[in-house]
């Protein structure tokens, strides 16, 4: 993004004030882009973010590339960096980066280096070989490979790298199987192959690679290996494999010392065969034949001789992986794990540039494996993987696929909830939950509206809190405001919203409290059996009944509330809410289907709060009870009134009698 921001903006700032811009009377400079910056000035929160983020002064990183190009002058220059000094030394002091610079300098810095590189690579390889290998170590060592590829990206010339880095692995490949080849000659095949599965892996197999190219590498990546959701068989991977070189292959992989120069195999048929190899490992081991400790010793040497093998064989691996019952996972993930694990001081002393090329090895593997086994996420912390979804597909139909999915089955099994976290990370809850009910709102009968209900308040048990902050502040003010989604709001659709709401406030309410106290391990089973009572729907569709029993209950009366407590932001978010019930419950005069919705809010609150329904309706107007009373005396009985109110505060039993009154008069109308 810092690439497009500072390379490429302004390039097409200038042309577009070529072909229609304006110029100032006095000069060729352009009024509109001055202006323009005045007016992104304005927005100093978002400047702040951006210059505190890049570690720079964000606006002079534009306007500095526009005056080289003649669009702005160097009084604006200086007028437009006045404006953000003050502002940006603060910001520099208030939150370092860990940059070691600017990121425009670091960009500026990458833009040569780049020239550099293909340059070399489009020269004799015969003769560039050694410094060209020094170079790609070295880019791969810190963060310089990122902003190159970006800036090549930017450039327009991500394609000719990737062609030129692949005729460089082919030139490698050949020498590397030239009888008496240096190990020297090995590594270089080792690092611009591993380059190359990194770069497959960011931008795509269709976006760097020829549709038929006839690359060894191009070949193995239409062949066998996994990227961007492109899973393969396992046993399609196996059929490239060579029975008599993998016998060889494991027969000197079993030698104490493994050296790959004794089995006469060269580099792309040791990548092509170490499938095999690893597949009867993997089963000697289920079988007892090996011990974890030759199967760790055997692995070792695999990615000790080329890092290039370990990232082929977790191919094999984790494909076969996609496809085992998960009763057998776990060695297989342990093969994969132990290629992960940290090099060992002799690994790092006895080879070259090990260290860079490991690092590049495991980044590769880590994202080949959350593709195919994504792992679970804490709350608490940020998904911090690169690709979160792994599809072609437009996010909405992933949505609507695993819907139909679930909806097909009755119930959220596992694989749908790991596809349904990864869209709540990639998405945001805002998008989450407007598309989720969207989806429960399509249907037309009770039971199976019930059951949607259920399975949308466990996706938002995902994130419980900021899925009921965005249904509450996003969605149902949608519902309600707008003329063309106010028609979903008849029955039973919404009754069926009003209860959605209501159960995703209490969890939250009970989510946000037990994480405040910091329950022991016996919140386990505690937890399950709050769960069972939330989804207890038999329990549930007694809502319509205004009796004062009590069976309905959404918590049992068991629990004490001695330290509940209704936090931020469900409080505000509550606030907000009976705020715009108050604007819509006696709208005009009319009865509308915003006021049935929100007496249904209400009973539902009352219904299944219990003991906790004086906290959710703290932030309850007193005008809105009676302004429901007056429009729809005839939904409204004692009971119900009475437990609208903390009847242990004075202002509660005054509001009460109030109520009371009011219904009574209503009642005793000739017209009613």
């Amino acid at each position: 993004m810092g690439c497009f921001t500072f390379l490429k903006i302004p390039q097409v700032m200038s042309y577009l004030h070529s072909v229609c811009g304006t110029s100032n009377k006095e000069s060729e400079f352009s009024s509109e882009m001055v202006e323009a910056f005045e007016k992104l000035l304005q927005s100093a929160p978002l400047l702040d973010v951006v210059d505190t983020k890049n570690s720079c002064n964000s606006i002079i990183s534009l306007i500095e590339p526009l005056v080289k190009l003649n669009v702005m002058s160097e009084a604006h220059l200086s007028y437009f960096r006045q404006k953000r000094e003050t502002k940006d030394a603060k910001l520099q002091k208030l939150e370092p980066t860990g940059l070691q610079g600017s990121v425009p300098s670091f960009i500026t810095c990458a833009e040569p280096t780049l020239a550099g590189i293909l340059k070399t690579m489009g020269g004799d390889f015969h003769k560039t070989q050694e410094s060209l290998y020094a170079m790609l170590c070295q880019i791969v060592g810190g963060t310089t490979l990122d902003t190159i590829l970006a800036v090549a990206t930017v450039e327009g010339k991500l394609k000719l790298f990737v062609s030129r880095l692949i005729k460089f692995n082919e030139f490698a490949l050949f020498a590397a199987s030239e009888k008496g080849a240096p190990q020297t000659k090995v590594y270089i095949f080792d690092i611009s192959f591993l380059l190359l599965c990194s770069i497959v892996q960011d931008y795509g197999a269709n976006a760097v690679l020829d549709e038929n190219g006839d690359s060894f590498f191009e070949k193995w990546v239409r062949e066998c290996m996994v990227h961007k959701g492109v899973h393969k068989s396992p046993e399609q991977i196996l059929q490239k494999c060579e029975p008599q070189l993998v016998d060889v292959f494991i027969h000197h992989l079993s030698a104490p010392e493994f050296d790959f120069k004794n089995t006469n195999m060269k580099p792309h048929d040791l990548c092509m065969n170490v499938s095999g190899a690893i597949k009867e490992i993997l089963f000697a081991w289920e079988q007892g034949s090996l011990s974890a400790s030759d199967v760790k010793r055997m692995l070792d040497s695999l990615r000790h001789k080329m890092a290039s093998l370990a990232v082929c064989a977790s191919v094999w691996l984790c494909s076969y992986i996609n496809v085992v019952h998960q009763d057998a996972f776990l060695k297989p993930i342990n093969m994969v794990q132990q290629f992960l694990s940290p090099p060992s001081d002799a690994e790092l002393s006895q080879n070259d540039n090990f260290k860079e090329r490991a690092t590049l090895m495991c980044q590769i593997i880590r994202k080949m494996q959350y593709d195919i086994h994504p792992p679970s996420v804490p709350k608490s912390k940020a998904l911090v993987l690169t690709h979160n979804i792994i599809s072609r597909q437009p996010i909405l139909e992933q949505l609507q696929s695993v819907w139909e999915d679930i909806k097909s089955r009755g119930y959220l099994h596992i694989d749908a909830t790991h596809i349904i976290e990864n869209l709540l990370n990639t998405t945001g809850p805002v998008w989450f939950v407007t598309n989720l009910v969207r989806e429960t709102l399509k249907f037309r009968y009770q039971e199976d509206l019930d059951r949607s209900v259920d399975i949308v308040l466990a996706m938002f048990h995902l994130d419980i809190g900021k899925c009921t902050e965005a249904l509450l502040l996003h969605v149902l003010p949608q519902y309600l405001y707008n003329a063309k989604l106010c028609e979903d709001l008849v029955e039973p659709q919404s009754a069926v919203l009003a209860k959605l709401s209501v159960y995703s406030i209490y969890a939250a309410l009970e989510s946000s409290n037990i994480n405040k106290a910091h329950i022991s391990r016996k919140r386990r089973h505690d937890d399950s059996e709050e769960m069972d009572a939330m989804c207890s729907s038999n329990k549930m569709r007694r809502l319509n009944d205004n009796t004062s029993d009590g069976s309905g209950m959404y918590y049992s009366q068991g629990h004490g509330n001695s330290d509940i407590v209704l936090r931020e932001p469900l409080l505000s978010a509550l606030d907000t809410l009976y705020t715009s019930f108050s604007q819509l419950a006696g709208k005009n005069g009319e009865v509308t289907p915003q006021t049935h919705f929100i007496l249904q809010f209400l009973v539902y609150v009352v219904q299944c709060g219990q003991d906790r329904t004086p906290f959710v309706l703290q932030k309850m107007p007193s005008e809105l009870v009676p302004t429901l009373i007056k429009a729809l005396p005839d939904s409204f009985n004692i009971s119900l009134i009475l437990r609208l109110y903390d009847l242990s505060t004075a202002y509660g039993r005054k509001d009460t009698a109030r109520d009371l009154c009011l219904l009574r008069n209503m009642r005793l109308r000739p017209d009613l």
